[in-house]
């Protein structure tokens, strides 16, 4: 069933808080991979009235939205379930999430060494991440000082590949969790067919995208970052 109306926005958060204390607390699983399995669980329902499925995606929508936020989640998971704090929390995620993003790190928070940056070149250019080919110094730059050699910045040939690449960077611990926003705040890559940057908004509907969907490239990408993470182990990152 589609979640409609204030009703349906208070089950889903309900259900937000519940989950995150199960998957994330109780059984430690990875923040970004509770998150990801939340939305992409619950964005096919069974209504066939537009006015439902609108509801739905809104709503879908702005809980995807606070999950971008893990201070949020764990600023009330512990609270009680109330319409009180229901409304608190969206209040916060409404006006005081602009305050949030400024505590939020700028950068990847990793310093790889040159042979982890050749596996991550080599990783970029067999995927065919970005329409240029990439070099060490490029990959070097963009993670290790967040900019790009590229003016005015790299150019993505597939958003939902870059999506799932950073992703899965994410879940090894290679790079920061907020990397969807230092891409954004750093200006780092262009889109593949309007020339805008991509900000945190347009990575996490890719990512939703991919993760939708059976594609051969994802296990690519898994095998490629696999590499990257072992490179980072056996070389000290």
């Amino acid at each position: 069933m589609p979640y409609t109306g204030t009703e349906g926005l208070f089950q889903i958060w309900k259900e937000t808080m519940s989950m995150y204390r199960l998957v994330v607390i109780d059984y430690n699983i990875h923040y970004q991979s509770f998150a990801d399995d939340f939305i992409n669980s619950r964005i096919h329902h069974d209504s066939t009235d537009a006015e439902s499925k609108n509801d739905h995606a809104v709503i879908i929508g702005r809980i995807q939205k606070l999950l971008q936020y893990e201070e949020l989640i764990k600023k009330y998971c512990n609270r009680p379930l109330t319409d009180e704090n229901f409304i608190s929390c969206m209040y916060d995620l409404m006006v005081n999430t602009k305050q949030t993003t400024s505590y939020l790190s700028h950068n990847f928070q990793c310093h790889f060494n040159r042979k982890t940056i050749n596996v991550i070149t080599e990783a970029v250019n067999a995927i065919g991440l970005f329409k240029e080919e990439v070099k060490p110094m490029d990959m070097e730059r963009f993670f290790n000082e967040c900019k790009s050699n590229i003016v005015p910045a790299f150019h993505s040939r597939n958003n939902q590949h870059i999506a799932y690449f950073l992703n899965q960077m994410d879940s090894y611990g290679l790079i920061s969790r907020n990397y969807q926003y230092v891409i954004e705040v750093n200006k780092l890559i262009l889109g593949p067919k309007n020339g805008k940057l991509l900000t945190a908004h347009s990575l996490t509907c890719a990512l939703s995208q991919i993760n939708a969907v059976n594609n051969p490239i994802k296990t690519m990408i898994e095998e490629w970052v696999k590499k990257i993470k072992y490179s980072s182990l056996e070389n000290g990152i």
